[in-house]
């Protein structure tokens, strides 16, 4: 299939990041995205489509965090859902308060940034299931719609410097 230019929604809303999640292997969407859209992702991100909701929300994106070891997701997750992403890898739930685990963390397959808020067990889960270090730290404001160039290089250049 040829990948043109475009543009997604799901739900309705153009803001794909909020409800799937990718890895270089598979891309997580809900059940309401269409079918077209489903095949799109797939040619486009050259990743397997798995439809799945968490805890029966759509918003996949916010509520996990993945690199190419594996995902940790919202405590809220059920066994089913950890069942459907083990088929692709470790997976774990954040055993913290904050839990919308997409939101809180920036990850690769090098390092992971986390919320300063999240506790030495929420890290420790993170850097086994991921198998990555983890960095407690904030994004200041202006890098938030950095590009993934910047963000790459604050949480791989920045630690080192410490």
């Amino acid at each position: 299939m040829l990948v043109t230019d475009k543009r997604l929604k799901i739900s309705g809303n153009s803001l794909i990041g909020v409800f799937a999640r990718c890895t270089e292997k598979v891309v997580l969407v809900p059940h309401e995205v269409a079918e077209s859209d489903r095949l799109t992702m797939e040619a486009a991100l050259k990743a397997e489509a798995v439809q799945m909701q968490l805890s029966g929300a759509s918003v996949l994106g916010s509520l996990i965090a993945a690199n190419s070891s594996g995902f940790v997701v919202s405590h809220h997750a059920g066994d089913k859902d950890l069942e459907i992403l083990r088929q692709h890898g470790r997976a774990a739930r954040l055993p913290a308060r904050i839990n919308a685990a997409g939101n809180v963390m920036l990850v690769n397959d090098s390092a992971a940034l986390v919320h300063p808020g999240l506790s030495a067990k929420a890290c420790e889960t993170i850097e086994k299931t991921l198998g990555v270090p983890v960095e407690k730290g904030t994004i200041p404001w202006e890098w938030r719609a950095a590009s993934p160039i910047r963000v790459f290089w604050f949480i791989r250049v920045l630690p080192r410097r410490r």
